[in-house]
Parts: structure tokens; C-alpha cells; sequence
């Protein structure tokens, strides 16, 4: 009976970090610790506040958190999310066009022709094998753009802070605007060097266009789901 119990909480933890991840409750807690802040505090530095943390004062914040914050930190957890697709949509989109890679696509998409088989059971593993590749490396980039959404929400927290100039926010600020536009660059690598080639191939087997902005709609949005 406890092996049961244990199992179920596993899958039940598994589905509900899959359809809410733990990066979207730091970032709820991020705006509801920096709003109760700056309500207390506004001329404390929330980087100051963050490293000088506390039980004694998150204790004297807890009570003022009303059901209003909560109401306003989930929509700021909303908007973030939003903000941020648009942000790696623009970066994806943008790198896409700037790099040339035709050459490198009909490559690769001569030499997968050149393995298919009349045998569609031995095409099928093949196509299995691939897409098994492609989930792992697509959960690393899912992964990248999460933690770019806690360094978008942690921005957007010191940048209202910033009402209270101080030297220690503004560096804060510019080094998570800094940090999200290098995701940007790492999440399209790992796309490029890992996941590109992997994509071409699925599409050449399953005789399916291929494109970038299929890609990005298909593989890193919101309603993308990632196999087990």
C-alpha cells in the first residue's frame, strides 16, 4: 500500500510540475516578496533585501500579504510569460533569418532519403529514435526559457525598485537583461548544433515541410508537449 501511495504522488508531482512548473511558483513568489517590499520598504534595495534575507523578516511581511497581491502577483506571473514568448520568439526568429542555412538543411536532408527504407516498420523506429532525441534536447531548451523567465520577473521587480535609485539595482537590472539575452543565444545553439539536423530528418521521413516558424510553433511554445 505504500508503494502505491508513493507512486501516485510521484505521478501526480510529475503533472503538476509538467502543467505548472516550479520556476512559475518562484516567479509568483518573486512579485509577491517584491510587492509586500516595496509596500514596507520602498527605499530598501530589493538586491540588498534578497542577500540580507531572513525568517525574522519575512515573518514581519507575511501578515500584509493580502488576497489582493496574490490576485496581482499571478498576473504579473501571466504577463511575464507572455512577455517573455515574445521575447524568444523575436530572438529565435531573428537568428533564424540571419543565419544560411539551406545548404546545411539539404544536406541533411539528402542523406536521411539516402537511409530510408521500403520498410515502413524499419522507418518508423528510425522516426521514434529520432523524436526521442529531439524531446531530450527541446527539454533543455524549455528549461533555458524558464529560468529566462525568473531572470525577466526578478528585472521587472528591480526595475520598479529603481523609483528609489540605487547603484546595486541598476546592476542588478542590466545583468539579468544581460543573462536573458544570453539564453537567448545558448537556447539556439543547442537548437542549431542538436536539435536542427534531428527536425530535418523527422520531416524528410515523415515526408513533412519544414520550416522555421514551424519549428518555433510546433517544438518551444506554450502548448508544446514534451514526451516523457
Amino acid at each position: 500500500m505504500d508503494e502505491l501511495v508513493k507512486e501516485l504522488r510521484k505521478i501526480y508531482v510529475e503533472k503538476l510540475t509538467k502543467s505548472y512548473p516550479l520556476e512559475r511558483v518562484l516567479i509568483f513568489f518573486v512579485y509577491l516578496l517584491g510587492r509586500c517590499l516595496l509596500s514596507v520598504n520602498r527605499r530598501e534595495a530589493f538586491v540588498k533585501f534578497i542577500f540580507s534575507f531572513q525568517i525574522d523578516k519575512f515573518k514581519k511581511i507575511l501578515p500584509i500579504i493580502t488576497i489582493g497581491d496574490c490576485l496581482i502577483a499571478f498576473f504579473l506571473v501571466f504577463l511575464t510569460i507572455k512577455i517573455y514568448w515574445l521575447i524568444k520568439r523575436s530572438a529565435f526568429m531573428h537568428l533564424s533569418r540571419q543565419k544560411g542555412f539551406s545548404d546545411s538543411i539539404a544536406l541533411w536532408k539528402q542523406r536521411t532519403e539516402e537511409v530510408i527504407s521500403s520498410k515502413a516498420e524499419y522507418n518508423k523506429t528510425l522516426v521514434s529514435d529520432i523524436r526521442k532525441r529531439i524531446d531530450s534536447k527541446r527539454k533543455d531548451v524549455i528549461n533555458l526559457h524558464l529560468l529566462g523567465e525568473v531572470l525577466l520577473s526578478l528585472s521587472i521587480v528591480i526595475l520598479i525598485s529603481l523609483t528609489a535609485f540605487n547603484n546595486k539595482d541598476f546592476a542588478a537590472f542590466l545583468l539579468c537583461l544581460l543573462l536573458i539575452v544570453l539564453i537567448q543565444r545558448r537556447a539556439y545553439i543547442i537548437y542549431l548544433k542538436n536539435i536542427l539536423p534531428e527536425l530535418v530528418s523527422e520531416a524528410t521521413f515523415i515526408q513533412k515541410d519544414f520550416s522555421h516558424q514551424k519549428v518555433f510553433t510546433d517544438e518551444f511554445t506554450e502548448n508544446s508537449n514534451v514526451s516523457n
